[in-house]
């Protein structure tokens, strides 16, 4: 029917002019275009003549009239509304305004924001890229502050330690401070540290901590794969064929063996084992050997340089054969005492001692026994005479 609206609604907005269906208990089911403009004509692409009178499910083949509810409201006297909505029959966004020209009847102003929303929808996306880059920086950024964090611990750990170093006096003043830095830089695991002995065939376990502590006092050198092949090894499960010296160590956890090297001598050894890894978990293993590296070269050349001031020293004051005090020491040793005993006023004695017969040792059984009496000697008399 025709309405107070009709007669070709405004033809500058496209508009339509539509009753109100109801069914037979009264519900709104459809509704029919009554009249249309030129412009509503172009946006969904049908003739006015071809349309009037009909229903949008027979026009463009919907089950169901769009947007009813809002329609039906409207139409019943509740007042204009607008919204936007995306409508799938015509391909298009529209900005739809609808208000009731009479009783059971609306009408409809639209307009085309395909352009807008297609520009709004691009913005969107390049928002929604810009807010995951700013995620994915901000984690990056996260990530490299953990990171520096974790250097900065680890530089602060290392300069601690040489720190405690520089304030050794004795070679094994030295081990306990390695101790204190690998449980700081590699916390849960286990460890040992050894030294080559003299001859350089057997090493010596001097120092050992962790929860699954190594057992062994001694092995031989090659036994130890970081020795005879000069460099840092990871032993894992998968290296069960490779001989290690550490028999006790987990086949269950990656290890880390570590040789310690300065001055063109082999020193010994530094053996990690990482309690909190699974023997196949060794990229995180891997990762922490350029720290263990780093760790074992600072302490190596300290150690070495203290073993080599000891070793100055003793050659200083001790004959090289028989390890007794040589005459440097004794003249600096009798002119201390001298004062000494002049100061409290008391006597001062001085025994001389020679071997007899001691050439004839040497002509009958050759030098080589005459330094095996000298040296037997040189064990024997600290045992007979006091400290002191």
């Amino acid at each position: 029917r025709r309405t107070p609206d009709s007669g070709r609604v405004n033809n500058g907005v496209p508009r339509t002019s539509t009753d109100l269906l109801r069914d037979q208990d009264g519900a709104p089911e459809n509704y029919a275009i009554v009249d249309m403009n030129p412009g509503y004509e172009s946006i969904a692409r049908v003739r006015r003549e071809t349309v009037l009178g009909r229903t949008p499910t027979s026009i463009w083949g919907l089950a169901k009239p769009p947007f009813l509810e809002i329609y039906a409201e409207v139409a019943a006297g509740g007042g204009p509304r607008q919204f936007e909505a995306w409508f799938e029959e015509l391909a298009r966004h529209l900005s739809v305004s609808v208000f009731s020209p009479a009783p059971g009847t609306f009408a409809t102003a639209v307009a085309d924001i395909s352009v807008r929303k297609e520009a709004e929808e691009k913005l969107s996306r390049h928002q929604e890229l810009l807010e995951e880059q700013v995620q994915a920086r901000t984690r990056e950024l996260e990530e490299a502050n953990q990171l520096l964090g974790a250097q900065n611990r680890e530089i602060a750990t290392i300069n601690s330690m040489q720190e405690d170093l520089q304030g050794c006096r004795a070679p094994q003043e030295t081990w306990p401070v390695l101790q204190w830095a690998v449980k700081q830089l590699f916390p849960d695991t286990s460890g040992a540290l050894s030294f080559v002995q003299e001859g350089g065939e057997t090493l010596m376990t001097a120092a050992r901590w962790g929860a699954s502590m190594p057992t062994e006092e001694s092995f031989p050198a090659e036994h130890c794969p970081a020795i005879t092949r000069g460099k840092s090894l990871l032993l894992s499960e998968e290296d069960s064929g490779m001989i290690c010296g550490h028999g006790s160590r987990n086949p269950g956890k990656p290890c880390l063996c570590l040789p310690m090297a300065a001055h063109g001598q082999t020193l010994g050894s530094l053996f990690i084992q990482f309690d909190a890894f699974a023997s196949a978990d060794t990229e995180g293993v891997l990762k922490q050997r350029r720290l263990a590296v780093n760790m074992v070269e600072q302490f190596t050349m300290t150690y070495a340089n203290l073993q080599l001031r000891e070793r100055l020293h003793q050659q200083s004051v001790r004959d090289e054969l028989t390890g007794l005090f040589n005459r440097r020491y004794m003249e600096e040793s009798l002119k201390r005492e001298l004062l000494r005993a002049d100061r409290h006023d008391v006597p001062l004695g001085i025994i001389m001692l020679d071997i007899d017969h001691f050439k004839k040792v040497n002509d009958t059984y050759g030098h080589d026994i005459g330094d095996r009496v000298l040296e037997g000697l040189g064990a024997l008399l600290p045992k007979l005479i006091r400290g002191e």
